[in-house]
C-alpha cells in the first residue's frame, strides 16, 4: 500500500522546515543561560523535589524558580547574563543560599554539588497546607490530579477514566476523546496494547486509589507511537517521593441486584539505590446486561420484523499483580524492571427469544435460546529499562526492551429451540471452543541532547506481533458431535513496524517556544485464514509530522497551536475473517481488506490564569473503520461486521472551568460541543449522516470539617452519532461520602454510582436495508463501601505541582 501526503501535511512539512531553517538566525539575537546542578544532603543522599529560586541579587524578586528531580537535580533555562542569588528550601532541610554570577562568555553553568543541611526542627510538626489543582493545563497535555482526593476513593480504573474532563466511556467501555473514537492508553508511559472489553476489564480490575493523575494528551509530539487517532491517555500511578516506604490495604464490598467484592494492597519503598513498588489487586463481581434489538430487514412485502430480547446475567474475577524496580547504579546509570499480570474468569448464561412478524405484523415464529460460555484470559508482560546520562545538563540515552503474552480460552454452548405456526417443533444444540494467542516484542532506544537554549529528541523502535486464532465449531447431530466446517477456522496475523523520530523545541523569542517533529512508520503485515484460503499481505510506509506553538500573552494569558498527524490501524479481531458467534442469532465477523484510518488533527488552546481553558480543535479522517450491520435471512442472523468509509470530520469546542466556591467547596466544569459527520459511498455501504452533541461533566468536592469528605458529581451526553448508528441523550450521578480516622491512615468510603438509575442506552440505525433499534441497560446502579488502612514510614516530602517534560502495540489486542 502507498500512501500520498496531503495538501495540509505539506503545508506543515513547509513550516517545520521553515522554522527549523529560521531558529539558529533568530537565536543570534537572544542569548540565554541556563544553570543546572545537584542537591544533596550531608550524607551525599538527594534530595528530591526540593524548590530552587533564582533571585535578581539587587532585590531578591523572582527571576525564575523549578523543583528537583527525583534524583536532585535541577536546571533553570532562559536567563540573562547578571548577578543572583539561588534560594535552595525543602521541608526538614534549613533554606540555603548562594550568589551566583552568570557571565557572557558561557551558555552553561554548572553548579556541581549543592549541598542542604537537615533542620533540627521535626518533621512531625510541620503542617502541610495547599494541594495541587484538580485539573492543570500544560503545553502538550491536560493533567487531572485525582490523588488524595474522594473520587478514587471505592472506584476503579474505568470510572476515574469517566471522569476525566473531555472523556467518554460508553455502555461498552469504549473510550473517547472529545467525541472521538482511537485512543491509546498508557499506564507509567508504557503502552497497553488491549482495547475494546478486554480494555475495560482490565481498568476495571485497577484500584482507582493507586492513581495519581490520568493526562490527556490529543496531539502527542513525534516520540511517541502514531497510532491513536484520538489521542494518549496516561495513567500515572502513584510513586514513593521519598525515603522509607509506604502503602495500604483496601477491602470492599458492592450491592446492585447482584453482589461484588473487591480487595488488595500496595507497596512503595526507596532505600538506598533501590526503589520500587508492588500493587495487587483482586476483583469479584456479579452483574447483568439486558438488551432489546428490533430490526427490519427488506422491503416491502419482503419484509421482516425480528424482535429480539435478551438477558445476560454474568459474574468474573479478576486477580491483577504489577511489580516494579529500579537500581541506581551511580548518579549517571539507572537500570529498571517491571512486570504487570492480569487474568479473567468470566462465566455467561444469554437468555435470549426471538420474535419473527412478516410485514403485515403477522406473527411467523419464536425462537427461545440458552447458552453458557466460560472464558479465561490472562496477558502478562515484561520491560527491562536502562538509562544513561552523559551529564547534568539534560542529555540522556533510554532503552526499553518489552514482551507481551495474551492468550484467551473460550468455551461456549448452545441450545434453541424454534416454535413454528407453519412447522413442527425444532431444536438446535452446538458447541464452540474458541483459543487465541497474541505476541509482542518491542524494543526502544532514545536520545535527548539540549544544544544551547534548544533540545533535539531522537529514537528508534521495532515491534513484532503475532496472533495465531484457532476456532471450533460443533453441532449435535443424532447424538453425535459434528465438526461445522463453515464455522471452524484457523487465522494467523504477523505485523512487523520499525520506526523512527526526531523532535526539536526551543524559543523562538521570549514569549514564543515552539516544538516540532517527524515520525516515520514502516508497516509490514502478513494475515491468512487457512480453512478459507485467504491470504493479505501488505507493506506501507507512513509519515507523521507534528508541530507546537505556545504564545504567552502574559503571566495570566496564553495561547498554544499543534497539529499532528496519526494513524489507528485495525484490531486483530477486526482482520480476522471468521464468523464469531455472539450467540445464536448475533455473529461478529472481520474483514482482512481493512485498511488503516489517517486522521490530521489541529487544536487552538488559549488558557488564562494556568487553570481555565477553551479549546478549538478539528479533525478529518480518512478510510475510517466502521461498523457494519447485515442480515442474513435464511439463517436469521444478524451480522456485526466493519469496512472504511470514505471519511469523518469533527469539530469540537471545549472549555474547562475550576472553581473554589469556597474553602470547602471545590467545583470542576467542563463542556465538550463536537459535531461528527461520516461520508461514504462504496461497495460495502452509502452513508452520509452529521450530529452536533455535547457532553457536559460537573464535579463537586466538599470538605466537611477536617475528616469527611463528600462528592456529588454528574454527566449529561445528548444525542450523539457513531458511524451509521444514532444514540439518543443519556446521563449519570454518582454521591459519595468519606470519613478518615487516626490521621488519615484509616478511611471508610460509601458511594452510590448512577444513583438515579439513569444509565440506560437506546439508539437507531438505518443502513441499506437494514433498520436497527436497540435498548440496553445493566447492573449500573451499585452501592458499595470500602475500607481503606494506609502505612507510611519515611522522610516527608511536600504535595506540589511540579512541571515535567514529555513521557505508549498492546492496544490493538480484544
Amino acid at each position: 500500500m502507498r500512501t500520498t501526503a496531503t495538501p495540509l501535511c505539506n503545508t506543515v512539512l513547509l513550516v517545520i522546515l521553515i522554522l527549523s531553517g529560521m531558529l539558529p538566525i533568530r537565536a543570534q539575537h537572544i542569548i540565554h543561560h541556563n544553570i543546572s546542578g545537584r542537591i544533596i544532603d550531608e550524607n551525599k543522599e538527594p534530595v528530591s523535589f526540593a524548590n530552587a529560586a533564582l533571585l535578581f541579587s539587587s532585590d531578591s524578586t523572582l527571576v525564575n524558580g523549578t523543583a528537583s528531580d527525583e534524583h536532585g537535580f535541577i536546571e533553570i533555562k532562559n536567563i540573562e547574563a547578571g548577578k543572583y542569588l539561588l534560594k535552595i528550601s525543602a521541608i526538614g532541610y534549613e533554606q540555603h543560599i548562594q550568589p551566583i554570577s552568570i557571565s557572557l562568555d558561557k551558555i552553561h553553568h554548572n553548579l556541581g554539588e549543592i549541598i542542604v543541611r537537615q533542620s533540627i526542627k521535626e518533621l512531625e510538626s510541620v503542617e502541610v497546607i495547599g494541594q495541587r489543582q484538580v485539573i492543570e493545563r500544560k503545553i502538550d497535555r491536560l493533567v487531572f490530579n485525582v490523588e488524595n482526593t474522594i473520587l478514587t476513593s471505592g472506584a476503579d480504573g474505568l470510572e476515574i477514566l469517566s471522569k476525566t474532563p473531555g472523556i467518554i466511556v460508553d455502555h461498552e467501555g469504549n473510550i473517547k476523546i472529545h467525541g472521538k473514537d482511537g485512543v491509546v492508553v498508557m499506564i507509567n508511559d508504557k503502552r497497553s496494547y488491549l482495547t475494546g472489553k478486554e480494555l475495560s476489564d482490565m481498568l476495571k480490575s485497577m484500584s482507582a486509589d493507586n492513581i495519581s493523575s490520568i493526562e490527556v494528551i490529543t496531539n502527542p509530539s513525534a516520540r511517541y507511537d502514531a497510532e491513536g487517532n484520538a489521542g494518549i491517555l496516561n495513567i500515572v500511578l502513584k510513586e514513593m517521593k521519598e525515603k522509607g516506604y509506604n502503602g495500604s490495604i483496601y477491602a470492599g464490598i458492592n450491592q446492585g441486584k447482584y453482589p461484588g467484592a473487591n480487595t488488595g494492597a500496595n507497596f512503595n519503598f526507596r532505600a538506598g539505590k533501590f526503589s520500587g513498588y508492588l500493587q495487587a489487586d483482586y476483583r469479584y463481581y456479579e452483574g447483568f446486561d439486558q438488551l432489546y434489538l428490533e430490526r427490519e430487514v427488506g422491503q416491502e412485502a419482503e419484509k421482516e420484523i425480528v424482535r429480539q430480547d435478551t438477558y445476560n446475567p454474568y459474574d468474573f474475577q479478576t486477580p491483577s499483580l504489577r511489580i516494579g524496580l529500579d537500581y541506581d547504579v551511580n548518579e549517571k546509570n539507572i537500570f529498571g524492571i517491571m512486570f504487570n499480570g492480569y487474568t479473567r474468569s468470566r462465566s455467561v448464561v444469554y437468555e435470549n427469544i426471538t420474535e419473527i412478524y412478516n410485514h403485515n405484523n403477522q406473527h411467523i415464529s419464536d425462537i427461545w435460546s440458552d447458552s453458557h460460555s466460560e472464558m479465561d484470559f490472562s496477558s502478562y508482560s515484561f520491560n527491562l529499562n536502562y538509562i544513561h546520562k552523559f551529564d547534568t545538563l539534560g542529555q540522556r540515552l533510554s532503552v526499553d526492551l518489552d514482551y507481551s503474552n495474551f492468550e484467551n480460552a473460550e468455551e461456549a454452548y448452545y441450545k434453541s429451540k424454534v416454535l413454528s405456526d407453519a412447522t413442527k417443533d425444532e431444536i438446535e444444540e452446538a458447541r464452540s471452543y474458541q483459543p487465541y494467542e497474541v505476541r509482542i516484542v518491542s524494543s526502544k532506544l532514545d536520545y535527548e541532547k539540549p544544544i544551547g537554549l534548544y533540545k533535539l529528541e531522537s529514537g528508534l523502535k521495532f515491534s513484532h506481533s503475532l496472533v495465531d486464532n484457532d476456532v471450533r465449531f460443533d453441532s449435535l447431530k443424532n447424538n453425535e458431535w459434528v465438526i461445522d466446517k463453515y464455522r471452524t477456522n484457523d487465522f494467523t496475523y504477523e505485523e512487523a513496524i520499525p520506526a523512527g523520530y526526531v523532535n526539536f523545541s526551543g524559543p523562538i523569542s521570549k514569549k514564543i517556544t515552539f516544538q516540532s517533529g517527524l515520525r516515520v512508520e514502516h508497516t509490514i503485515t502478513n494475515g491468512r485464514s487457512k480453512n478459507e484460503n485467504k491470504l493479505v499481505d501488505r507493506k506501507y510506509t507512513s509519515f507523521f509530522p507534528s508541530l507546537f506553538l505556545k504564545y504567552d500573552i502574559d503571566d495570566d494569558h496564553s495561547l498554544s497551536y499543534s497539529y499532528s498527524r496519526r494513524v489507528r490501524r485495525p484490531t486483530f479481531s477486526q482482520l480476522n475473517p471468521f464468523l464469531f458467534f455472539l450467540d445464536p442469532f448475533t455473529g461478529l465477523q472481520g474483514n482482512p481488506y481493512l485498511k488503516p484510518e489517517f486522521t490530521n488533527n489541529l487544536q487552538l488552546d488559549y488558557i488564562f490564569s494556568q487553570k481555565y481553558a477553551i479549546s478549538l480543535s478539528y479533525t478529518h479522517t480518512t478510510d475510517v473503520l466502521n461498523t457494519l450491520i447485515t442480515q442474513d435471512n435464511n439463517a436469521q442472523l444478524m451480522i456485526q461486521s466493519f469496512a472504511n468509509i470514505d471519511q469523518r470530520q469533527n469539530y469540537s469546542i471545549n472549555i474547562n472551568i475550576p472553581v473554589s466556591v469556597s474553602k470547602w467547596w471545590e467545583m470542576s466544569n467542563s463542556l465538550s460541543l463536537f459535531g461528527n459527520r461520516f461520508k461514504t459511498d462504496n461497495e460495502y455501504t452509502t452513508l452520509d449522516q452529521s450530529q452536533f452533541s455535547a457532553y457536559i461533566q460537573n464535579i463537586n468536592t466538599f470538605l466537611i470539617g477536617k475528616t469527611i469528605k463528600a462528592e456529588f458529581s454528574g454527566w449529561y451526553q445528548s444525542p450523539s452519532l457513531n458511524g451509521s448508528m444514532k444514540l439518543d441523550h443519556i446521563y449519570e450521578f454518582t454521591i459519595g461520602l468519606e470519613k478518615s480516622f487516626f490521621d488519615e491512615r484509616l478511611s471508610i468510603n460509601a458511594k452510590a454510582r448512577d444513583a438515579f438509575r439513569t444509565l440506560k442506552f437506546s439508539g437507531h440505525s438505518i443502513q441499506d436495508n437494514v433498520t436497527l433499534d436497540l435498548r440496553q441497560s445493566y447492573d449500573s446502579n451499585r452501592y458499595q463501601i470500602t475500607l481503606r488502612y494506609n502505612f507510611t514510614k519515611g522522610t516527608k516530602v511536600q504535595n506540589r505541582t511540579r512541571s515535567s517534560g514529555n513521557k505508549e502495540e498492546q492496544n490493538r489486542v480484544e
